[in-house]
């Protein structure tokens, strides 16, 4: 594991990003995962990637990456 933290500590005052994970159903029985990215803050206030941002969405594709590679390996051919 990487340790990350003198990067995260670089920007105290940063407004993270977050990223939310909803599952849509496609007509073919597939799952698209769409991911979301959201500050906290209204329209006005653009989201920004900084290294927490970042962190925290590479955590969600790794996680994300996990679970496709588990469905293709139960998957009937």
């Amino acid at each position: 594991m990487t340790d990350f933290s003198k990067l995260l500590a670089l920007d105290p005052d940063e407004v993270v990003t977050h990223s939310f994970v909803r599952d849509i159903r496609l007509p073919s029985g597939k799952t698209l995962a769409l991911i979301t990215l959201d500050n906290g803050k209204d329209y006005t206030r653009p989201n920004t990637l900084g290294p927490n941002t970042l962190h925290e969405l590479s955590g969600v594709l790794d996680r994300l990456a996990a679970r496709g590679r588990r469905r293709r390996s139960t998957a009937s051919p």
